[in-house]
């Protein structure tokens, strides 16, 4: 008789129905191996012949481990037989509630009370109570068979966003056999960073051996980052880590990255994602230290890189092309018409430079005509790679205006068309030829020489030291003197003797990129109060100083951008930048008033929002007032400061009444950052989109208010500026907040600006009382259920 059969009999002898009457995944084991067998390999069914014999003799049973090795022996079989015959979750808990009275030092009654229960103020009191019980336990025992439980009671917590709960449950796994349950150590970490109690996890991890723990290393790094900043052996901790777990850095600073194919890799990344995330500089100062491991997104190795260079006829690597062309393929469509320009550079000072080439890529729409979208210089007549590179930054990085897609792109020549076609089909814009005549062929060199020029005055002015490393001219101009700058400027003609300029110099919310990072430059603006020019202008990495003003003064007295070189009759600084060595007496030079400092902030901010994706900023909504938007920023950092993200799980919908409105629709939000992603809240007009986001991760049809919480290069530029300038609340350099109306589209939610004073009133509302009632409520994890009144 087969061996297939004859276990097949032994089985049918079990089961008098037939193998209907056998559990599911038992009866596809015995069918797939019965197949196996027919098809003769019978290893499968060998090792199940095995696995019955063991039944038979008891072989498989280890009668000295119980399988509720912390409770009575009798409590223990009540237990588990109740668990096979009482199905209902509810009736199973009363069960248990009962036997705990018998029965109070049981650990497992405590912890399986806890996991069934509904309530999760209910669930943190039986699984405090399972921890206490344990001190009547065998401590050997307690060692071995307590680190699993931690591990399923405190993620039932963290699920719950109980993290103090989270710390009180694991907090004596240090002293047990945590190596048999590691996540028990990955849990504990992640709740001691989200609770800022850095010094007592620091007294933890030097216990625990970053052998088989190598996140530890990573943890230990961050904190000595978080504490005292970029240190010596900080790097020396990073790198450490960084070669046990190579790709778990690669993760934070590409977030588009790849996940790894190792799990501790992928659990250490993001367990520490949220620290990453709410420690300011981070994700730069590990991006820097590891620079020599990832050189994609490091600066130039030498100075002689090209990267740095003014002309660069290298195209970019495969790789980086392709990432370019998924940015601008994700950038949004617009209806407007750009035009492609590129021709030779005629100019004997722009030849010496390397400059023999020029392209351009310029917004030919009606409504913003000759707005510069990108250029590039080159030695030579550029080739289509290139030309591809300067439309892709156009997209995603323009110089003027937001990042988009135009509908049509025009090219002066067939072949430009025909070499741009594939790259423009990919981004969904139609190419068109449009030859141009004469006049428009002069204007065009004139224009193209232009840019040339200012590209090549801008690189003098900056050359290609690294940011924040001053030039020798750089380095004259910011220590320069008022006694210098009179000595420097008095063989200058008079430009006019009634000509007055205004001087202006702040720290707007621009980031230059460089290297492997961003930073925040120091802008010089300089008026002809005459007519309202701007004379002078200046973006550098130079760190303030009392008399940065004078450089930026004979820069422009030499090199002004509009008219001849010359000097003023007079100078006025705004009060926030004037030097302190002006006299009061100075014909010359003198201290504007708190006008001139407005007109400075408001000029900026018309600036910043060119840069913005909205059309206007908070400060313009109609009906709002400086006071109104104070008080809303201090809601914003108070809602900040108290982390609602710890209170409440991120997929609870929480139905918020406005009592102030009568007759208004209920909203519901949600709390986001509960992984350390992104903090903030969203407020949703309508349920069942909310809904439909959560269930199906559908985002085309959400509408909403959202307050996002990030760095200040995070921010709309002109709200940013606004916040800093009038002094409104920021909880920290991190938290600056990001305040849109969330707009429905079939390609995904747009973000745009609240449409009136009363939305930003009833956001004011929600962040004031959310926090408030949070700490009060128990919200459970479904949807609909909590009420909050305002």
């Amino acid at each position: 008789m087969p061996k297939h059969q004859t276990l097949l009999n032994r089985l049918m002898s079990q089961f008098p129905g037939g193998l209907d009457d056998a559990p599911p995944q038992l009866r596809k084991v015995i069918q797939t191996a019965v197949q196996q067998s027919e098809q003769g390999d019978d290893e499968m069914l060998r090792e199940l012949i095995e696995v019955f014999d063991g039944i038979d003799t008891g072989a498989l049973v280890d009668s000295s481990e119980p399988e509720m090795p912390l409770s009575d022996p009798q409590v223990a079989e009540a237990m588990l037989q109740a668990r096979d015959e009482i199905e209902d979750a509810d009736q199973l808990y009363a069960f248990l509630t009962d036997q705990i009275k018998a029965s109070p030092n049981s650990v497992e009654l405590h912890y399986m009370a806890g996991m069934y229960c509904d309530e999760i103020k209910q669930a943190c009191r039986h699984f405090r109570d399972a921890c206490d019980a344990t001190r009547h336990h065998d401590t050997e025992t307690v060692a071995t068979v307590m680190p699993g439980y931690r591990v399923e009671m405190a993620q039932r917590l963290f699920d719950a966003m109980k993290l103090d709960d989270v710390c009180e449950v694991l907090l004596p796994v240090v002293n047990e056999d945590y190596e048999s349950a590691p996540t028990a150590i990955i849990m504990l970490i992640e709740a001691l960073l989200r609770l800022d109690r850095d010094q007592e996890l620091s007294g933890i991890l030097q216990d625990i051996d970053p052998d088989p723990f190598p996140m530890v290393m990573y943890a230990q790094a961050l904190l000595e980052y978080r504490r005292v900043g970029d240190t010596r052996r900080g790097r020396t901790l990073l790198k450490a880590a960084n070669s046990l777990l190579p790709d778990v850095a690669s993760q934070w600073i590409d977030p588009s990255s790849d996940e790894s194919d190792d799990d501790v890799t992928n659990l250490t990344a993001e367990c520490l994602q949220y620290t990453m995330n709410v420690t300011q500089g981070a994700v730069d100062w590990v991006r820097q230290t590891l620079a020599d491991v990832f050189p994609d997104f490091a600066g130039p190795a030498n100075p002689d890189d090209s990267s740095d260079a003014l002309t660069s006829d290298t195209p970019l690597s495969k790789r980086m092309l392709a990432e370019l062309t998924d940015e601008a393929k994700r950038a949004p469509a617009s209806k407007q018409s750009w035009r492609l320009l590129h021709g030779p550079v005629k100019d004997k000072r722009c030849n010496d430079a390397g400059i023999h080439y020029v392209a351009v890529l310029m917004n030919d729409s009606p409504d913003d005509e000759g707005s510069l979208r990108s250029c590039q210089v080159f030695q030579n007549k550029p080739k289509p790679a290139l030309l591809r590179e300067v439309l892709l930054r156009g997209i995603v990085d323009p110089v003027l205006g937001q990042s988009g897609r135009p509908a049509e792109l025009i090219f002066s020549t067939k072949t430009d068309c025909n070499n741009l076609k594939a790259i423009s089909g990919k981004l969904d814009i139609a190419c068109v030829h449009e030859p141009h005549n004469v006049i428009a062929k002069y204007s065009i060199k004139g224009m193209l020489q232009q840019v040339a020029t200012m590209m090549l005055d801008d690189f003098n002015q900056h050359g290609d030291a690294l940011p924040g490393d001053a030039t020798d001219d750089d380095a004259n101009l910011s220590n320069l003197s008022l006694d210098d700058l009179r000595r420097e400027s008095s063989d200058l003609p008079l430009r006019g003797e009634d000509q007055q300029w205004l001087v202006g110099i702040f720290s707007p919310p621009l980031f230059i990129q460089h290297g492997s990072g961003s930073e925040r430059g120091r802008t010089g603006i300089v008026i002809n109060n005459d007519d309202g020019t701007i004379v002078g202008f200046d973006l550098s990495m130079t760190e303030a100083s009392d008399h940065e003003a004078f450089g930026l003064l004979l820069q422009t007295m030499r090199q002004p951008k509009v008219g001849q070189p010359g000097r003023p009759a007079s100078i006025v600084f705004a009060p926030s930048c004037a030097p302190p060595c002006i006299g009061e007496n100075d014909d010359w030079m003198m201290v504007g008033d708190d006008r001139l400092e407005q007109l400075f902030t408001e000029m900026v901010g018309d600036m910043l929002l060119a840069q913005s994706p909205v059309s206007r900023p908070l400060v313009k909504i109609d009906g709002i007032t400086h006071d109104q938007l104070a008080d809303l920023y201090d809601a914003a950092a108070d809602f900040y400061l108290a982390k609602p993200w710890h209170s409440v799980p991120g997929d609870t919908l929480i139905t918020v009444y406005d009592d102030s409105t009568p007759g208004a629709s209920n909203r519901v939000a949600s709390v986001m950052g509960q992984m350390g992603q992104e903090f903030g809240i969203n407020i949703f007009d309508d349920e069942s989109a909310a809904r439909a986001l959560f269930e199906s991760l559908d985002p085309t049809t959400i509408r909403g208010l959202a307050v996002n919480y990030g760095e200040a290069r995070d921010c709309i530029p002109v709200d940013a500026w606004n916040l800093e300038r009038y002094g409104w609340s920021l909880a920290a350099p991190q938290a600056y907040p990001l305040i849109t109306r969330i707009a429905a589209d079939p390609q995904g939610p747009r973000y745009q600006c609240p449409d009136s004073a009363d939305e930003l009133l009833y956001l004011t509302r929600v962040l004031r009382t959310l926090p408030a009632y949070l700490a009060d409520q128990t919200p459970d994890p479904s949807f609909g259920l909590h009420y909050g009144r305002l």
